[in-house]
């Protein structure tokens, strides 16, 4: 299967192979890692959840204010870097 990383990257921050802040990582066509950092995001979409092979994700250095709660149903995540975002709370979801 292919992987649908680049689509994604591109969604978010007009996916630049050639930024080392972006990144991308899949395994049996699923993403399993993920770093958009610095891509100025400032929301994420309920659709972020789907993403269920995650084990990370680094979001670093953008603008968000807030997470969606299906940020819950990425039970493979491990680690989530959200430092230098405007983040007062996180959803109750997150374990």
């Amino acid at each position: 299967p292919k992987c649908l990383g680049n689509v994604l990257a591109k969604h978010f921050c007009g996916w630049n192979p050639h930024l080392n802040k972006q990144y991308i990582q899949c395994r049996h066509g699923r993403i399993d890692v993920l770093h958009l950092e610095g891509c100025g995001i400032t929301s994420l979409p309920d659709s972020i959840g789907d993403l269920t092979a995650l084990t990370t994700l680094k979001l670093s250095d953008n603008g968000l204010t807030s997470l969606p709660a299906s940020i819950g149903n990425m039970r493979s995540l491990r680690h989530l870097i959200l430092s230098y975002n405007f983040l007062s709370s996180l959803p109750p979801e997150i374990g």
